[in-house]
C-alpha cells in the first residue's frame, strides 16, 4: 500500500488487560509488546464493534480479514484489502480458497497450514508483517522484532519479514526442542535483517526472559522493539478473520453454530475464535486441546490456573505452561474488569497459582471446553488415522483429532477442525521424525 495513505486514528481504542493504560491507538499497540503494567493490550469494550458488516460466503479470506482489520486499525479498507491480498497470495499454491475447507464425513477440516512455512502461524505473521511495514513506512521509521518460538512461530515470523527494509528480527529457539525441519527453516535464511539464536532452556524460560526485556520501557523505546507473536494484539485480530470466514462458508445465514477444535499452546488461536464470536460470528463451542503442558485445560475445566514444570513432548509447538493469552480470555469473560484481572495475575505471578472465581469460570465455560492428551494417546491417534485413511497427521493435529473423538458433552451441529496438510495448524512434514515413528508398520507410504 502507498505510504501516502496514512492511517487515521483507529475507531477502536486500546487498554491494558490490567487497566494501567487506556485510550491508545492501534499504531501504538502494534509497535509494542506488553503494556507498561505487565498486561496485554486489548480493545476497550465500549469502543468495539459487535458485528462486522457486509460479510457473505462469496468473500475470500483476504476480503473478510480486511473488514475485520478496518475498524480496529484505522487503516482504510482498500489498503487493508491490499495488505491481506498480498499476505495470502502464496497460500494454497496461489489458489482459492487460501485455506482449503475439506469435508470428511459430517465434519469439515480447515487446512490452516497452507502458507509458506506450512504452519497456521503464517496467517497472522504474513498480515502483521505487512501492517508493520505499512505503519512504519507512513512514519518513516524502523522497528526491531524480538520473538521466541516453540517451533512454528519462528519460521513463520522470519519468512514474513525477511528482506523487509523497515524491520529486523531477532528470534530465539530452544536447543533440542523444535523439529529438525523447523530449525532448518530458521537457521538457513540468508537475509541481512534476520538474526537467529539457539538457547539453553525451554520455551517458558525464553518467554520469561523476553517479558523482562519488554517491560524495560527505556530499552523498548531506544531500539524500537515490538513483538510479532500472539503477545501482539494484531495477531489475535487477524486470526479472528479465518473463524469468521469459515463460519460464512459453513453457516452463511448464521442460523446454526459452528464448533471448533483447536490444539492450543499459548491460547492465541483460541483467543481469535473468542473475538470472532464477539464480532457476531456463528462460533459455537471451542474445544481447546493441550498436550501434557495443560495449564489451559486445567484453567478451563476447573479454574486451576497454576504453573507447573514445562514438559518436553512430541508436540513441541505446544510445550507451553505460560499461556499468556489466557489473560485476554479473563479480560473478555469478566466483561472488561481490569481490576479483577490485575488481581488474579498478581497472585499468579507471586504464587505461581491462582483459582478463578466461580462466576468467571462459568463465563469461560460458556464458550470453551478442553482436554489434555498424552504422548501415548497422540501417537496412537496418528497410527489409527494412518491405518484407516493412509493420512499422515502431525502430532499437534493428532491432539485435536483425539479431542474431537473423546471430549464429552460437546457433540456439535457441525465441527470445523484446523489443519495443515491434515495438521490442525502444523504440517506433517514439519515433524517427520514423530510421523515416521507413529506410522511405521502401517499401510501406504509415510513421509
Amino acid at each position: 500500500p502507498s505510504v501516502a495513505a496514512a492511517a487515521m486514528p483507529s475507531r477502536v481504542r486500546y487498554q491494558s488487560t490490567r487497566g494501567g493504560v487506556h485510550g491508545l491507538d492501534f499504531s501504538d499497540i502494534l509497535l509494542s509488546a506488553y503494556a507498561p503494567d505487565g498486561g496485554l493490550f486489548v480493545p476497550e469494550l465500549s469502543t468495539m464493534p459487535n458485528h462486522i458488516a457486509g460479510l457473505h460466503p462469496g468473500m475470500t479470506l483476504a476480503q473478510v480479514t480486511a473488514r475485520v482489520l478496518e475498524p480496529f486499525t484505522g487503516i482504510a479498507l482498500a489498503d487493508c484489502e491490499e495488505i491481506c491480498a498480498a499476505a495470502f497470495l502464496s497460500f494454497n499454491n496461489g489458489l482459492e480458497p487460501a485455506l482449503p475447507l475439506v469435508r470428511a464425513g459430517r465434519r469439515l477440516l480447515l487446512e490452516t497450514g497452507a502458507g509458506p512455512t506450512l504452519a497456521f502461524k503464517d496467517i497472522g505473521q504474513q498480515v502483521v508483517a505487512r501492517l508493520l511495514n505499512h505503519v512504519l513506512g507512513g512514519r518513516g521509521e524502523r522497528a526491531t522484532i524480538v520473538v521466541e518460538t516453540s517451533g512454528d512461530t519462528g519460521p513463520a515470523a522470519i519468512e514474513a519479514v525477511r528482506g523487509c527494509e523497515a524491520v529486523r528480527i531477532f528470534c530465539l529457539y530452544p536447543e533440542g526442542r523444535v523439529s529438525r525441519v523447523q530449525e532448518l527453516q530458521m537457521v538457513t535464511v540468508d537475509s541481512p535483517n534476520v538474526f537467529v539464536y539457539r538457547t539453553e532452556g525451554d520455551t517458558d524460560e525464553q518467554a520469561e526472559a523476553l517479558k523482562r526485556v519488554f517491560e524495560d520501557a527505556a530499552f523498548m523505546r531506544r531500539h524500537s522493539v515490538c513483538s510479532i507473536n500472539s503477545i501482539n494484539w494484531a495477531r489475535v485480530l487477524v486470526q479472528a478473520g479465518y473463524y469468521l470466514w469459515a463460519c460464512q462458508q459453513v453457516s452463511p445465514a448464521s442460523d446454526r453454530p459452528v464448533h471448533f477444535v483447536v490444539p492450543t499452546g499459548a491460547f492465541g488461536n483460541a483467543a481469535g475464535g473468542l473475538l470472532a464470536k464477539r464480532l457476531g460470528g456463528a462460533v459455537g463451542r471451542i474445544v481447546c486441546a493441550t498436550n501434557s503442558n495443560d495449564i489451559v485445560h486445567r484453567t478451563i475445566s476447573r479454574g486451576d490456573m497454576s504453573m507447573r514444570a514445562n514438559q518436553q513432548t512430541v508436540s513441541p509447538a505446544m510445550d507451553i505452561q505460560f499461556a499468556y493469552n489466557v489473560e485476554r480470555l479473563l479480560y473478555f469473560c469478566s466483561g472488561g474488569d481490569a481490576t479483577a484481572v490485575a488481581a488474579l495475575m498478581a497472585t499468579l505471578e507471586a504464587d505461581r497459582a491462582v483459582a478463578l472465581p466461580p462466576p468467571l469460570l462459568h463465563a469461560v465455560q460458556d464458550t470453551f471446553v478442553s482436554c489434555a492428551v498424552s504422548d501415548a494417546q497422540t501417537l496412537q491417534t496418528m497410527r489409527e488415522v494412518w491405518a484407516a485413511d493412509g493420512y499422515a497427521l502431525d502430532p499437534h493435529s493428532a491432539i485435536g483429532v483425539h479431542a474431537l473423538r473423546t471430549t464429552p458433552g460437546t457433540e456439535p451441529t457441525l465441527w470445523i477442525r484446523y489443519s495443515g496438510g491434515m495438521g490442525l495448524g502444523v504440517h506433517a512434514l514439519d515433524h517427520v521424525e514423530s510421523v515416521r515413528a507413529a506410522c511405521e508398520g502401517g499401510r501406504g507410504v509415510c513421509v
